[in-house]
């Protein structure tokens, strides 16, 4: 009996104080972050598009919600999105915006346009921290390699060998993949992935320009004259319907 009046007591003292918190002042909640402030501090695009959306229609012309649009879309690739994006925060920002160069020069990377490592390096040489931002959002150390001379394609096996390597499945219409690799100091190409976003019932494709763009032979990146190792290059590989 007194190991139960204790027991009850126990319970009584713990549903007392349940009580009486329960009319006291209640937990603090988090803050409501506010379009804009969800908009920037967050690298998510499922979180952050809509955040950054809502701030730009109350402050259309600040750039940093452009900026980090075009992070977003980035992460997303959304290419032609993110380009514009960071093309909208350059022509906005009053001063040299790094920030969105780097970006920009990120993005047209990705696509896969000439001289676009020029544009990184550009933005670096104005400010070097830019390199620790980008490496914040979660951009790779391959991506945020910079040099004055990008690698270059010289040469790959003949047309009748790639044919060999593409998949007898068929295809209602072209496809275009885009193919990311590393390029060795040797001029070969390592660590392909591709970037495109590939429909499950064609990853065979996926898998097949991987394989065949991993065949191209390449001249090193260069910065100032001296070569530089497995800087990254986009390749891409077209298939069409076979008759």
């Amino acid at each position: 009996m007194i190991q139960g009046g204790k027991v009850f007591t126990r319970f009584g003292l713990m549903a007392l104080a349940g009580a009486l918190q329960a009319c006291g002042p209640g937990k603090p909640t988090a803050p409501q972050l506010t379009p804009a402030e969800a908009c920037l501090q967050t690298v998510d695009p499922a979180a952050g598009l809509d955040a950054c959306k809502a701030a730009i229609t109350t402050d259309q012309n600040n750039p940093a919600f452009r900026r980090r649009v075009g992070l977003l879309r980035l992460k997303s690739h959304e290419l032609a999105a993110a380009r514009q994006a960071y093309q909208v925060a350059i022509s906005m920002s009053s001063a040299y915006d790094a920030e969105a160069q780097f970006g920009l020069g990120l993005t047209l990377e990705a696509i896969g346009e000439p001289k676009a490592n020029l544009k990184k390096l550009e933005a670096v040489q104005h400010d070097p921290t830019v390199v620790d931002k980008f490496r914040k959002y979660g951009v790779s150390d391959v991506d945020l390699m910079t040099f004055d001379t990008a690698p270059e394609i010289v040469g790959g096996q003949s047309p009748s060998a790639d044919k060999s390597m593409i998949p007898k499945q068929p295809l209602p219409q072209g496809l275009t993949v885009d193919v990311r690799c590393q390029a060795a100091l040797d001029g070969k190409l390592h660590d392909c992935i591709v970037t495109s976003p590939i429909k499950p019932d064609q990853a065979a494709f996926g898998e097949a320009a991987k394989a065949i763009l991993a065949t191209t032979k390449v001249r090193p990146a260069r910065n100032k004259g001296a070569p530089v190792a497995d800087a990254p290059i986009v390749l891409t590989y077209v298939f069409w319907p076979q008759s």
